[in-house]
């Protein structure tokens, strides 16, 4: 998003209204700060941050965005007042997710925000798991993670790409013989273009990366 806007992530994280942001938020939903937003280095790497970061990040980008933001929130706010007195049938609703993405791509298209391949990459597997409930109506909820991220979380380290695929085919053999199956994938930017990327359960993964940690300690120390 910054890159496609003339803007520079590292300016906005530096700042005091960031800090500040992430501090306040970090409170709120007791994630550490360092895990509101991830930093993939490397060829194909980028920025990702928690959905509220990436929503202030965009009031910082763009003044008429942030005007707009104010608006639709004292709207929202009458229109909250206002069904509590109206007797209304019930309806289908869609699901907050389903909702969220709605609006990110109205306010793209309203403020003339270009999004770039990544972003459009993980709005699409976002809204992929938002359209696909399983057997028994159910909201399917997606709670597999990357090798990249998950290492991350575990260890707070950034490693190289290479690093990553090593650890991954490690984890990959743990996976198939505990499960006799192949691990599920998901689509992902990586090296500059979509691949097809191994996820895994965290709370299957957490143990797994333990072991893996312990039996090669060099695969996981920043070179």
């Amino acid at each position: 998003m910054c890159k496609a806007n003339g803007k520079r992530w590292s300016d906005y994280r530096e700042s005091d209204r960031c800090q500040r942001y992430l501090d306040a938020l970090a409170e709120l939903t007791e994630i550490p700060v360092v895990n509101l937003y991830q930093a993939i280095e490397g060829r194909g790497g980028g920025t990702f941050v928690h959905p509220q970061v990436a929503v202030d990040l965009a009031r910082w980008i763009s003044a008429p965005f942030a005007v707009w933001m104010d608006g639709w929130f004292l709207e929202e706010l009458e229109n909250q007042r206002m069904s509590q007195v109206r007797d209304t049938q019930p309806v289908p609703q869609l699901s907050e997710t389903q909702r969220n993405l709605e609006w990110l791509m109205d306010f793209t298209r309203r403020w003339n925000i270009r999004l770039d391949e990544r972003d459009m990459l993980h709005i699409k597997e976002t809204a992929t798991m938002a359209a696909l409930p399983p057997a028994g109506g159910a909201q399917k909820v997606f709670n597999d993670y990357p090798v990249s991220r998950l290492v991350q979380d575990l260890f707070g380290v950034v490693l190289k790409n290479t690093q990553y695929q090593r650890i991954g085919r490690g984890l990959a053999r743990m996976w198939r013989d505990e499960t006799s199956s192949e691990p599920a994938k998901h689509d992902q930017y990586v090296d500059g273009a979509c691949r097809s990327v191994a996820h895994y359960p965290k709370e299957w993964a957490v143990p797994a990366l333990k072991r893996l940690q312990a039996a090669n300690p060099d695969w996981f120390q920043r070179g």
